[in-house]
């Protein structure tokens, strides 16, 4: 409509209002502003909304993995506390150790283990794992979890919405690789 006006009066360039008479240059000086304070206005509001939006997501996460192992696999915890045996298991150091981490034993008995994974940036990942006995089941089960604690940053919180789909699957992995190697062993 504004343009529809700008044509009647004679002012056709409605970006460059140059050729326009004066008092009509300060109606579109006017609503270029407007238009760049509504976007401002509009980027600050959604800003605001993502970051609120953000804090509904949970600060600490864990990502937990089982498998059963037969009665008798009571050795298997000795693989997880060796990290010299990790290669042959866990999937992210099937090439070696990966660059720049850090890994250090923070709790271990007969039944748990818990190691946390430091990497270069200072970020530090807890991963456990708990074999559970049942009296009267015929087997053991091994449970692996990956406690991480979020920044509040918004795209730190989002991300974690998908570490189920890349640390679930090299959890899972790294278990079947375990009872692979416990039923190959004599």
């Amino acid at each position: 409509m504004l343009f529809s006006f700008a044509k009647v009066i004679g002012c056709t360039h409605f970006i460059k209002p140059s050729s326009c008479p004066t008092g009509l240059k300060a109606v579109f000086i006017s609503l270029h502003m407007r238009i760049i304070k509504l976007a401002l206005l509009s980027f600050l509001f959604f800003g605001v909304l993502f970051f609120l939006m953000a804090q509904l997501v949970p600060s600490e996460v864990r990502i937990s993995k089982a498998i059963n192992f037969a009665p008798n696999d009571t050795a298997i915890l000795k693989k997880v506390r060796d990290t010299a045996m990790w290669p042959s298991w866990h999937p992210a150091y099937a090439n070696g150790s990966p660059a720049k981490q850090k890994v250090s034993l923070r709790t271990q008995n007969d039944s748990v283990v818990i190691m946390d994974i430091t990497h270069a940036s200072g970020k530090s990942v807890s991963n456990g794992w708990e074999l559970h006995r049942f009296g009267a089941a015929d087997s053991l089960t091994l449970q692996w979890y990956m406690d991480f604690k979020l920044s509040p940053l918004p795209w730190h919180r989002f991300s974690s919405l998908f570490y189920e789909g890349t640390y679930g699957r090299m959890m899972e992995q790294g278990l079947r690789n375990l009872k692979a190697g416990q039923q190959q062993a004599p």
